[in-house]
Order: C-alpha cells, then sequence, then structure tokens
C-alpha cells in the first residue's frame, strides 16, 4: 500500500514455518528363524511412502547393509549372519521435510549349519555292515572276495 495522503505505507511480514513431515520406519524378515548360510531377505517400509532416499539396517551398531527406498519400500538380502541371535533395525536418516525414523527391534535367529555323513559303501564293507547294502551289491562284493582269495570269502 502506497497510501493516501492520510496514512503512510507500511507493510506487515509475516513468518511461515514449515514443519517436517513425521516418518514411520517398519522392518520385517522373510524368516525370523533360519540357518546359516541360507538367504534372508529384510524388508523396509518407510511411511509416507513419498519418502525418498537409503535406509541402513543394523545388526546391534554393526551396519549390514543399505537399501534405497522406492515407493516407501525396499529389501535387502544377506546370507551372511553369524550363527547366533541378532536383533536387527532400519535407520532412516531423513531429509529436509521429513523427519528421522529408526524402525522398532527385529529378532532374527541363526542356528549353526549342521553337516550330515553318509557312510560310502566301501566304509559299511570295512565296518562289517554289507548286510545292509542291496542284495545285487553284497553278491558282486562276495563275488571278488572269492576271485580275489579274500580271507572272509565264503
Amino acid at each position: 500500500f502506497g497510501g493516501d495522503g492520510v496514512s503512510g505505507s507500511s507493510a506487515a511480514s509475516l513468518t511461515v514455518t514449515v514443519a517436517q513431515v513425521a516418518t514411520t520406519a517398519t522392518l520385517t524378515t522373510s524368516n525370523a528363524a533360519t540357518v546359516y548360510g541360507n538367504p534372508v531377505t529384510l524388508s523396509v517400509e518407510v511411511a509416507p511412502a513419498s519418502a525418498p532416499g537409503t535406509v541402513t539396517i543394523l545388526d546391534g551398531a554393526t551396519t549390514l547393509g543399505t537399501c534405497t527406498l522406492s515407493a516407501g519400500r525396499c529389501d535387502l538380502t544377506t546370507a551372511t549372519l553369524t550363527a547366533g541371535s541378532h536383533i536387527l533395525t532400519a535407520s532412516y536418516p531423513g531429509d529436509a521435510n521429513r523427519t528421522a525414523s529408526t524402525s522398532a527391534a527385529v529378532a532374527q535367529s541363526v542356528a549353526r549349519a549342521t553337516t550330515a555323513t553318509t557312510p560310502t559303501h566301501a566304509a559299511m564293507v570295512s565296518a562289517g555292515c554289507s548286510r545292509h547294502l542291496p542284495s545285487k551289491v553284497r553278491a558282486f562284493i562276495d563275488f571278488l572276495k572269492t576271485r580275489l582269495g579274500h580271507p572272509d570269502a565264503g
């Protein structure tokens, strides 16, 4: 307003503060109880879905990896978790328009891998277990024993 001869000109100032949008991070696991060496997919969702950027997935204070959000979601697949119990979280750093957020902790259990040994036929024969072999295999072993003059040939 430039004034009208009676009143002078004045300008009021107005300060507008725009608050950051609050975000919420959620972490889920594809298999809360797995075996060492098996892959586990960790899925993160950040709301609102328009949140851009990268999420860091942590095992305690150790970074497992990062994933890039697309429509508020991202996945990280890993097979490197050691045997034992793990407490995992997802951390979204926020930006100028959105607050940072950390997911609730998710428990992940990883069992030790087991190895099974199956005795070979030769090991079974030397252990005196040939009776557990198929009949044709037993007959062949008996043939070889007789042919080679083995003391157990019968």
